[in-house]
């Protein structure tokens, strides 16, 4: 055992001595022959490098430093290096390499910088490495003519003439180490990106095998933004190294990093909506699976301590939850998603068959029982009208150029919403679908409560972009006070409405035309029945092309225009056919109601301006045209009281004798005045009508009247009454001289002044005209007297004055 014990030191000291022999030759080898390895180094890479120094060390096994490694890059690229490494560091298995086999323990590069270009055409400047033949043609940072762009060349590996690439085949590191590394992207014509603070480490490292790795860098900013880990390779692809089909499966956080942060990236840039603002740094984490070419991933981005704006689309605020997950792959610059799922407040909406280029989106959207009131608080355009209730829709979504535009079915359950700047009431119950598809809506049937009407809409747009279409109103009983401001007491209503129509956009205008029926109703207190309308609607105008219905025993119509807002005024042309005067005036609590009843029929033309009846009535302006049948102005006898009046008339007395009176109790008794028929033309300022030709004709009597009247029953009028000739007759008969009062048309005519209020104005007839006509036919009567005594000798002389007064 002793020599045993002796031959085993013997050995260990030889094998000592031999590898301290080695390690020191070695070292002098390397030396001797550095720029030698560096050309064929160089020669297997196709490009020159350098190396500021070499050096190898022992311990448990052979180590290999080297610093300052230089690569240089592509010249058809770039002059500058393409990669530069402050320190290589590399230890190799010592056992192994007895048996002429190479397996590195570690390897550690410290420092390295590396300069990667793309060109437009997809090339990279390092798809020439390890490449043999002539040298390019230098490429330029202009971009080529568009065309498909081709594909990376695979990087033939060195080898021996008729020999596979068995030296990298078999290349086995057990940890590979990159420290503080630094990559220069730049993706012509791009500007460059750099990642710095790059920390690698991979196990395992194989060519023919995947192998771990995980990392850190900075992307984006000067702090780490980005982590990595997983499995890469396996490097070769059928005997080459091809850098575009290096497998990956990996998991990696991007953030946190600003929206700014983000832009700056070429291809990122390239795919972010214009108007996107996001405040406060975000954090995404995904999962990739793939290829540089074509990969899979999942995303996920929580956004709810961020504030999203996006245009006038979305203005969520911080706090208000909000995240995105995503499935889908990449291939080149094209993203399909084969499912999203959008959170936004109590909104989950999921997305299916996205296609998401620079360019354009589309997706297939699901969203069930959507809460608008608590999207309104991210939606800028849904806050102005207070919505409430549940939406869902199926459809399509796309985006191109900024513009969203919706193909698939929205369903509405119990929306109320409040129309902005409209003193119009809510609308609630809102409940039916809204079919949109590319430029075109069908809408409804929707039901609907306005205020406490129950209304039934249906429309469709013929075209979204103009805005145009067609739509129907139905609504058993729409009260009108929920659609004008300040008649919501009123009582009015609109019975078994049904409307048609068109609409339009005109530039920021909304033109609508209608044509609408009712059976029966009330508007402004005149009820009505068999009511139909043709009107339009633009900016603010509503024209009345004609509004006509039955009412008050009769028939009316209304045409004209009428302009809305903050300034209303109207121009109206009204006809009334067979009107009862009375109801009329009553259902507008009219005054003169009391005392005035008839049949009407007539024309007014009339313009104002206001928002209610008060200020309006002092704007009035407008003329017409009247006649009035079966009429009477109750409480006041205008001719009984004006005939009484006329009492101690010289040579007559009372003009009316106590037995005539008691013959006409129709007209003397009657405590009101009746009118056969009555016409006039007038004019209309404020709520005064004035008619210089009033003319009312009863069996026994007429009267012309010059004046005026207005709403609130005053009056003040010039008037005559003319006797009917037979009653004029009967007075003479009992009073000769009443025949002095006579017209030439055998009517006895009497002036009076009617002013004052009714139903009790002041008759009083003009007892200085009457008194001068009968004075003036007492003295013709008795110069004809003296004339026809004086005949025989005042001759023909006198005959001839005589004439003068017959």
């Amino acid at each position: 055992m002793r020599w045993v014990w002796v031959a085993a030191g013997a050995l260990a000291a030889l094998i000592l001595a031999v590898f301290l022999y080695a390690f020191f030759s070695l070292n002098a080898i390397i030396k001797a022959n550095q720029q030698r390895l560096l050309a064929r180094v160089g020669a297997a890479l196709g490009r020159p490098v350098t190396v500021a120094k070499i050096r190898a060390t022992l311990g448990w096994g052979l180590g290999v430093d080297l610093e300052n490694l230089t690569v240089a890059d592509d010249p058809a690229f770039s002059a500058a290096p393409f990669a530069v490494v402050r320190k290589i560091h590399a230890r190799v298995e010592l056992l192994p390499l007895l048996f002429r086999a190479v397996r590195l323990e570690s390897f550690r590069l410290t420092q390295p910088e590396f300069n990667v270009i793309r060109h437009p055409d997809g090339r990279f400047n390092f798809d020439s490495l390890g490449a043999h033949g002539p040298p390019r043609a230098p490429i330029h940072s202009t971009p080529r003519s568009p065309g498909p762009p081709s594909p990376p060349s695979a990087i033939a590996l060195p080898s021996s003439a008729g020999r596979a690439p068995v030296e990298l085949t078999a290349l086995s590191v057990g940890t590979f180490a990159v420290r503080d590394g630094r990559i220069h992207y730049r993706d012509l014509p791009a500007p460059p990106v750099e990642v710095t603070d790059l920390d690698l480490d991979a196990k395992g490292v194989r060519a023919d095998r995947p192998f771990t790795i995980s990392a850190t860098l900075s992307a984006l900013g000067s702090a780490r933004d980005v982590t990595l880990s997983g499995t890469v390779g396996p490097l070769l692809r059928d005997g080459r190294l091809d850098p575009d089909h290096l497998p990956f499966d990996l998991k990696t956080t991007l953030g946190p990093v600003t929206l700014a942060q983000l832009a700056a990236l070429p291809h990122v840039a390239a795919i972010l909506p214009a108007g996107l603002e996001v405040t406060n740094p975000l954090t995404l984490t995904a999962t990739l699976h793939g290829d540089l070419r074509a990969f899979a991933f999942t995303s996920r981005g929580d956004f709810t301590a961020n504030h999203l704006v996006y245009r006038d689309l979305l203005d969520k605020p911080a706090g208000f939850t909000a995240a995105i997950d995503l499935a889908g792959s990449r291939e080149g610059r094209q993203i399909r998603l084969a499912a999203a799922t959008l959170a936004l407040g109590t909104l989950r909406a999921r997305a299916a068959d996205v296609l998401l280029t620079p360019a354009r989106l589309t997706a297939m959207i699901d969203c069930d029982h959507c809460d608008l009131a608590n999207l309104a608080a991210a939606i800028p355009r849904l806050r102005p009208y207070h919505p409430a209730g549940q939406a869902t829709f199926h459809g399509t979504l796309t985006l191109a150029q900024a513009q969203p535009a919706l193909d698939g079915t929205l369903d509405l359950v119990k929306v109320s919403a409040t129309l902005p700047d409209s003193k119009l009431p809510p609308v609630t119950n809102l409940t039916g679908p809204v079919a949109i598809a590319a430029t075109t809506a069908r809408i409804g049937p929707l039901n609907l409560d306005l205020g406490a009407s129950p209304i039934t809409v249906t429309a469709e747009a013929i075209s979204l972009a103009p805005l145009r279409g067609r739509y129907q109103v139905r609504s058993a009983t729409l009260n009108l006070g929920d659609l004008i401001p300040g008649r919501r007491q009123s009582g009015d209503q609109i019975r078994m409405l049904a409307a048609n129509g068109d609409f339009r956009r005109e530039g920021d205008a909304l033109v609508l035309n209608a044509t609408a029926s009712s059976t029966a109703g009330t508007i402004f207190n005149v009820a009505y029945q068999n009511l139909t309308t043709a009107a339009a609607y633009d900016a603010g105008r509503l024209t009345l092309a004609a509004l006509n219905f039955a009412a008050f025993a009769g028939t009316v119509g209304v045409a004209g225009e009428a302009l809305t807002g903050a300034a209303p005024n109207f121009a109206l042309t009204l006809t009334a056919h067979h009107i009862d005067l009375q109801q009329a005036l009553a259902s507008q609590q009219a005054k003169a109601a009391d005392n005035l009843r008839g049949i009407l029929t007539g024309t007014l033309r009339v313009t104002g301006h206001g928002t209610d009846f008060a200020r309006i009535r002092p704007t009035l302006r407008g003329d017409g045209n009247a006649v009035l049948t079966d009429g009477r102005l109750v409480g006041t006898n205008l001719v009984a009281e004006a005939l009484k009046k006329l009492d101690n008339l010289p040579a007559i007395g009372a003009l009316v004798p106590p037995a005539v009176v008691a013959r006409h109790p129709e007209l003397f008794q009657s405590p009101d005045t009746v009118i056969d028929e009555a016409s006039l033309t007038f004019t209309l300022h404020g709520p005064r009508l004035i008619s210089h030709d009033l003319r009312a004709a009863a069996p026994d009597y007429s009267i012309l009247g010059d004046g005026w009247f207005d709403m609130d029953k005053n009056l003040d009028l010039a008037a005559r009454i003319l006797l009917a000739p037979p009653f004029s007759a009967e007075l003479a008969a009992a009073r000769p001289p009443v025949a002095y009062l006579e017209n030439g048309r055998g009517e006895v005519e009497v002036p009076l002044r009617v002013s004052g209020r009714l139903p009790h104005p002041q008759v009083v007839p003009d007892v200085g005209t009457l008194t001068a006509r009968i004075g003036s036919h007492a003295f013709a009567n008795t110069v004809g007297k003296l004339l026809n005594k004086g005949e025989g000798s005042l001759g023909n002389p006198l005959n001839r004055l005589k004439g003068l007064f017959h």
